[in-house]
Formats: structure tokens, C-alpha cells, sequence
């Protein structure tokens, strides 16, 4: 617990407030893919399509993607 706490806490340092309060999106993520191994869950479509959507909003948020003319 203490790392994840120091983990957040430095990104939220770098990336700023608004941008560090994303990383609670990723909560459900890392708990669907933490269920595959410890107990053996398969995840649905509906699960995964999740992920992948949570995943690509954080991204468009954190603005990682290149924009054409952004300089």
C-alpha cells in the first residue's frame, strides 16, 4: 500500500492535480486484470472492451497521443 501511495503521490507531482486524478480510472483495470490470475477469472467481452476504453480515454486525457500542429 505505501508504494502505490508514493507511486500516485510522485505522479501526481509530474503530471499535476487535474491530470494525476485520472489514475482513479485505472482502479477497475487493474482489478479485472489482477482477477484473471489470483482467482482464476475469465473476464467478459463487455470486461475487456471496458478496459480497453478506460485505457484510451486515460491516454486521450494525459494528451499522449501527437497531435498534428501542436508544437
Amino acid at each position: 500500500m505505501f508504494i502505490a501511495l508514493l507511486l500516485y503521490s510522485k505522479a501526481v507531482a509530474v503530471l499535476g492535480a487535474a491530470k494525476g486524478a485520472i489514475f482513479g480510472a485505472l482502479v477497475p483495470t487493474f482489478a479485472l486484470l489482477l482477477a484473471i490470475p489470483i482467482p482464476n477469472e475469465i473476464p467478459t467481452m463487455f470486461q475487456l472492451l471496458g478496459v480497453v476504453l478506460v485505457t484510451l480515454g486515460m491516454l486521450l486525457a494525459l494528451e499522449l497521443f501527437n497531435r498534428k500542429g501542436k508544437e
